[in-house]
């Protein structure tokens, strides 16, 4: 029995903490760049129908009444791009919108599937790299991408056909990212900051004991946090603000201030909170479009958060119900054997001089007269003649 209770404990905490990476992967893969604020809002309100939308795009509801009166609040954008131009052969370039927290952000992109998002739809498209082949051709391959060098191509032969798609100058141009768990990690772009919304909309689900709490889900916080100073001069005066920061290396916890969130006090015209308070989680990659944070950095995240919203206890991350639509199902016809091979090909490691996974899985998968003929050459190729 000794034995036995610490076993299930250990079971019981991973089966926790997965659940956990789970309900923040479904934040982090919300659309939510400058531009995109009400249809975003409309996704979250699927899911928490009592919160209001402002005419910024900011989410809020308010739990409980009287004093103290606290605010509680993250930021839901990051920095992505918009269209600046469609070419006659219908490819998109884009100019950067907002100042993002890696300096490799542009570069993050290349060979990466984008979404554009219309006035009434989602195109998927790619961000192209260089032809390989013609390496002596690209004498300046090995600089960091720059917003000029980016070509997006969403399959469009022509300007037209580009238009037709929907696609306008100024539509915003973001990573698309699937929903990713690996290890104890969420990831994605604001991992960080994403995880921390997941957070403070989960605690709105509990009314605090005394006074009263307001959150704010905010927007536009790559402009200064230009959603949450409009929600505050809205609010009057409050005794206490808590805010979730973005993710950074090393977990920060203090108290604000006007150099962290310089808007947001300045709308606030001299009624600086009594008390102020900031998390910046700690993530791995912070800034990158891998950015990733552990469950249990997510949970020391929620304890924060329902102590500053006067919670008697922490809640359980509540998931966004994920968008059926946008899950490929997989290929039930006569083509659903090669799509299984292809996706386990590509997704095996295969950097030029370690091809091993991708040569040793090649070889498994051959016939069996094919398998019989084949060499690995003293480079590591493999060959069949027939």
């Amino acid at each position: 029995m000794r034995t036995v209770l610490p076993l299930l404990a250990v079971v019981l905490s991973v089966q926790l903490n997965a659940q956990t990476n789970e309900a923040v992967a479904t934040w982090i893969r919300l659309d939510a760049v400058p531009g995109t604020e009400a249809a975003t809002a409309a996704v979250i309100r699927k899911n928490f129908p009592d919160w209001s939308t402002d005419q910024w795009g900011n989410l809020i509801v308010t739990r409980g009444s009287g004093s103290p009166r606290r605010v509680v609040a993250c930021a839901l954008d990051y920095s992505a791009f918009v269209v600046s131009q469609i070419t006659e052969q219908g490819y998109l370039r884009v100019r950067r919108t907002g100042s993002p927290a890696h300096p490799l952000w542009n570069q993050f992109q290349e060979a990466q599937r984008v979404a554009i998002a219309t006035a009434t739809a989602r195109v998927l498209g790619v961000v192209a790299v260089p032809n390989g082949h013609f390496a002596a051709l690209h004498t300046a391959d090995s600089l960091a991408l720059t917003a000029d060098d980016i070509w997006v191509d969403i399959g469009a032969s022509s300007h037209a056909e580009a238009v037709a798609s929907g696609i306008k100058l100024l539509d915003p141009v973001f990573p698309d990212r699937p929903m990713w768990t690996f290890a104890q990690y969420a990831t994605g772009p604001a991992a960080g900051a994403r995880a921390g919304c997941a957070a403070v909309a989960s605690a709105a689900s509990s009314t605090p004991a005394v006074g009263q709490t307001t959150y704010v889900l905010s927007t536009q916080s790559i402009f200064g946090w230009v959603g949450l100073s409009a929600a505050l001069t809205r609010f009057g005066p409050i005794d206490r603000l808590a805010l979730v920061g973005s993710g950074r290396e090393v977990r920060a916890i203090g108290g604000l201030d006007a150099g962290r969130m310089p808007a947001a006090f300045r709308a606030l015209s001299g009624r600086v909170p009594t008390a102020t308070a900031a998390f910046g989680p700690a993530v791995r990659w912070p800034g990158s479009t891998v950015e990733s944070i552990d469950s249990t950095e997510t949970t020391a995240m929620v304890a924060w958060i329902a102590e500053q919203a006067g919670l008697s206890s922490a809640p359980s991350i509540i998931p966004i119900a994920t968008d059926s639509a946008r899950r490929l199902s997989r290929r039930a016809d006569a083509f659903g054997a090669m799509e299984s091979l292809f996706m386990k090909l590509a997704d095996l490691p295969g950097v030029a001089g370690h091809e091993r996974h991708i040569r040793d899985a090649v070889l498994s998968e051959l016939p069996a007269w094919a398998r019989e003929r084949a060499e690995v050459d003293d480079i590591g190729n493999v060959i069949v003649s027939v």
